[in-house]
């Protein structure tokens, strides 16, 4: 980004908590969204807070934020262009492929912690982190048709749209308003007409 563009993507978090904030009972949800890019030692944004002055779960999304960009984050075009040959392929290459990206990233949390992010968080999204990689170890996934997709699927991959907009994240259940839009942006060639979810997609229950 250009200087313009990083000041026009520093003013998000005060975007999403203006929205917020004009919903009742959604004050405390507001504030966490304004203060998810500060950071404890003062050098985050919008508006520099330091320590104490971060609510936990502004600094819990910090941390998880910060893993996932460094990780899955990958150009737009990728995110749009990416293809998978077969139709169900084990999960074991997906853990292979990010392997060094997922050490890199809990590499610099741990280095950060006590200056960026709070250390005893950071340890704890750590344990996390790697009791999921071993969750899904040896795990299969399949595609599934728009029009197939129940709630309760669990997608296995992140799709955005064209301009970057996360539609479907990996990890993240199917509801009645995630089919609606999925099939929405599908219909307007946005996503593709088959999804990925994992073979058990019942496993959160």
């Amino acid at each position: 980004m250009n200087k313009k563009e990083l000041a026009q993507y520093k003013y998000h978090p005060e975007i999403g908590a203006t929205i917020l904030g004009k919903h009742a009972n959604m004050e405390n949800i507001a504030r966490v969204v304004m203060q998810h890019h500060e950071r404890l030692d003062g050098s985050g944004f919008p508006y520099h807070l330091k320590g104490g002055e971060i609510s936990k779960a502004a600094q819990i999304i910090g941390i998880v934020d910060t893993y996932h960009n460094m990780v899955y984050k990958r150009p737009i075009s990728d995110c749009v262009t990416s293809k998978y040959n077969h139709t169900t392929y084990s999960i074991n290459k997906h853990l292979e492929n990010t392997e060094s990206r997922h050490i890199s990233a809990i590499n610099y949390l741990i280095s950060k912690s006590k200056t960026l992010f709070d250390r005893s968080l950071v340890d704890i999204f750590i344990s996390i982190a790697e009791l999921d990689r071993k969750a899904i170890n040896g795990q299969s996934i399949r595609k599934v048709h728009i029009h197939e997709i129940d709630e309760d699927m669990v997608i296995a991959k992140d799709y955005h749209t064209s301009f970057g907009l996360l539609i479907a994240g990996k990890g993240d259940t199917v509801t009645k308003a995630m089919k609606r839009a999925v099939k929405r942006f599908t219909e307007n060639g946005e996503l593709p007409y088959k999804i990925l979810v994992y073979n058990n997609s019942l496993m959160n229950k």
